[in-house]
This record gives C-alpha cells, sequence and structure tokens, in this order.
C-alpha cells in the first residue's frame, strides 16, 4: 500500500494568472483612491507570491460606503420578486463558472480541489435559496377589534458592513451578503487579506 502511494506522480495543475485591480465599486474594478501601504498574498501550497494587494485607505472606504448608500435608493425600492431574480442569476454565473472560481480558491487558500468545488456550489445554491426566499419577505395584516386594522411592513436598514474570513472566502462573503440584499439591504464586502481573489472573481456577478 505504502509503495504503491509513494509511486505516484500528484500535480495540482493550478495554473489560474492572479491579477488586479483588487478593489470592486460601482460595478467595476477599481485601484484604491487612498492606499495605506501594500501587503504580499502567498500561495500556501508552494510558498509562490500569488500577488501584491494595495491597503485600501479611508478614503477609499467612504467611497465604497457612499456608493452603496447611492445604490440603496434603488435596489430597496425593487419588489422581493426582481431582487430574488437577479440573485438568481448571479447564483447561475457561479455556477457557469465553477471551475474557474474554485481554481481560484485553491491557490488562495491551498485546500484541495475536491472542497473548493462543493464551497464555491454551496455558494450557488445559497444565492438560489435567498433569491426563492426574496419575494416571499412580507409585511404583515392583522385584523383588530371594531373594525380596525393594523399594518407590519419590513423595511430595510441600509447600507451593511461586513468582514470575511481566509479559510471559506467565497462561502462567508455569500452567507452574509446574499440574505442582505434579498431584503432589500446593500453590501460594503472587505475579505480577508489572505484570501481575497475569489470574492473578486464572483463581484463582477
Amino acid at each position: 500500500m505504502a509503495s504503491g502511494l509513494s509511486s505516484r506522480v500528484i500535480s495540482r495543475n493550478i495554473t489560474r494568472t492572479i491579477r488586479g485591480p483588487w478593489n470592486f465599486v460601482a460595478g467595476k474594478r477599481c485601484l484604491p483612491v487612498d492606499s495605506s501601504g501594500s501587503m504580499k498574498v502567498i500561495e500556501p501550497a508552494s510558498g509562490e507570491l500569488l500577488c501584491g494587494v494595495p491597503i485600501s485607505g479611508t478614503e477609499e472606504v467612504n467611497r465604497a460606503v457612499g456608493v452603496a448608500k447611492g445604490v440603496f435608493a434603488t435596489w430597496s425600492k425593487l419588489s422581493g420578486r426582481e431582487r430574488g431574480e437577479k440573485l438568481l442569476r448571479a447564483g447561475q454565473i457561479i455556477r457557469e463558472n465553477l471551475e474557474d472560481i474554485s481554481r481560484l480558491e485553491v491557490r488562495d487558500t491551498g485546500k484541495p480541489i475536491w472542497e473548493a468545488r462543493l464551497d464555491i456550489t454551496s455558494c450557488a445554491d445559497a444565492l438560489e435559496y435567498y433569491g426563492g426566499l426574496a419575494p416571499c419577505i412580507v409585511g404583515q395584516h392583522v385584523p383588530l377589534p371594531g373594525g380596525s386594522f393594523a399594518m407590519v411592513q419590513k423595511e430595510p436598514l441600509g447600507v451593511i458592513g461586513g468582514v470575511g474570513a481566509w479559510n471559506f472566502p467565497m462561502q462567508t462573503c455569500i452567507w452574509k451578503v446574499a440574505p442582505a440584499l434579498a431584503c432589500g439591504n446593500t453590501f460594503v464586502y472587505k475579505p480577508s487579506q489572505f484570501t481575497h481573489s475569489c470574492n473578486l472573481r464572483g463581484g463582477p456577478g
């Protein structure tokens, strides 16, 4: 058994190029308007340099929040069905690019490709779940004595902020962003500085 394993040639065969810019604001990839420095991102499996990433400064964070506030006025006015359709489409785009995103996650995290594929598939699952749930996020009409009634209306909060983890970079992003968007909020997301490539790859979707 041991000799059989030692004779096998194991190759990762991961050759995807990772290039910036690394921020995604107002529907496009962009450089930060200000930066407090940069950091090197290392591939865990090989120790090779994947890329250098500028660290966004205060002005860039404010810019992202300002864009999210501007979009909120439109996004929050969409019906649950309309928001749900967009989330369903995002899930479809992830499925169409499953292998590409999975291979990026392998380079980012060092996990095996089979696990990365499961992770990314679950991201599409979550988008589809909340896409289907969005039309059902409604208020209530409550009858009261004397012919009166009460109305309960659910309203979005506004701009939500979230911070991601390094070990499940795409999943922790989708798990936070999808339900917030389904409810009519907008989102500013900060991925882990160690594993950010998958999140950027998913951004244009």
